[in-house]
């Protein structure tokens, strides 16, 4: 790691402190560690001194050079979404608002700093069966939240009917032939217009931490920037992705939903998550011809696609 980024994490964290301390000296920190990299922040792991109730360990996220000023809308949102679950009481571990810091338009969110290794992550690898436990308890707690009070926090659409439109409204322009029959596709297998749920939005394992010496395998959800209101069947689609054997395993999404019905009295159909799916897939598509126009992917996705809604 770059002293230039450990000496930004030490300004933030001078900054950020002064608030509860009447001293004018510099307070002294734990060492700076690169947690993670996203598309945007970066996540680094800092100890703190004894303060109040701080806790001793905090990330802090430090938007990239360059990031662009429509990513504050996120975080704000995220910012919300993390005071909507400590309000909510919510069962899981997640990583707790401690303070933010502005920094041009763009906010840097301190959090608690929660301890675990990534769900999947190298060097560390669950029995598959244990795998789609920790997912499935996840999504079945983010799903029983409060929609009526999250509403009002993240508005959102009311019907598992209204969401699916909505995303597929941005591929209504498309003149791509498989973009065109995928949706019509879509158009046939759109949900019911029973109530939305809270989702997370990403809960893929760089997202889920475990303890390797907890028994209960305890999910912490982390990153909530994509949470919304929705179709639950999407919060597993964006699991599955459309691999033939999710998990590496054959009937590796109805497996899933089984572990998820143990919990949840709501039912989700495998064929409610292959319509997200296809509905991801197109959209790796679009991506493709737009900003890799001479990809052999391109031809790749489109016969995925095909194949997904039964065109070939």
């Amino acid at each position: 790691m770059r002293r230039q980024e450990v000496g930004r994490v030490h300004q933030v964290m001078a900054r950020f402190l002064r608030r509860f301390t009447t001293s004018s000296a510099s307070l002294p920190l734990g060492t700076v560690q690169l947690l993670g990299e996203g598309l945007y922040p970066r996540v680094y792991g800092v100890g703190l001194p004894k303060i109040g109730a701080l806790p001793q360990e905090v990330a802090v996220l430090i938007p990239h050079d360059g990031a662009p000023e429509e990513l504050a809308d996120s975080l704000r949102k995220e910012i919300r979404v993390l005071q909507f679950l400590e309000r909510e009481g919510f069962s899981l571990p997640f990583p707790r608002l401690v303070g933010t810091e502005e920094e041009g338009v763009l906010p840097i969110l301190i959090t608690e700093w929660l301890p675990g290794l990534h769900l999947g992550s190298k060097g560390f690898q669950l029995a598959p069966l244990e795998h789609v436990g920790c997912i499935a308890r996840a999504a079945h707690v983010v799903h029983s939240l409060s929609r009526d009070r999250f509403q009002e926090v993240v508005p959102g659409a009311d019907s598992c009917r209204e969401f699916a439109l909505g995303c597929l409204a941005r591929y209504r322009t498309e003149s791509e032939p498989a973009i065109i029959e995928a949706l019509a596709w879509c158009d046939d297998h759109l949900p019911s217009d029973e109530p939305t749920v809270v989702l997370h939005g990403d809960l893929l394992g760089q997202n889920l931490l475990v303890s390797p010496e907890d028994e209960d395998l305890r999910v912490s959800v982390l990153d909530w920037t994509e949470a919304c209101l929705g179709d639950p069947a999407y919060d597993f689609a964006i699991v599955t992705r459309a691999h033939r054997k999710p998990f590496k395993l054959a009937g590796g999404l109805q497996l899933l939903l089984d572990h998820y019905h143990a919990l949840s009295a709501r039912p989700v159909e495998a064929a409610r998550v292959r319509l997200y799916e296809v509905i991801l897939v197109m959209g790796w598509l679009v991506d493709h011809l737009k900003h890799k126009p001479l990809s052999g992917e391109i031809d790749q996705e489109r016969i995925r696609l095909r194949k997904m809604i039964g065109g070939v």
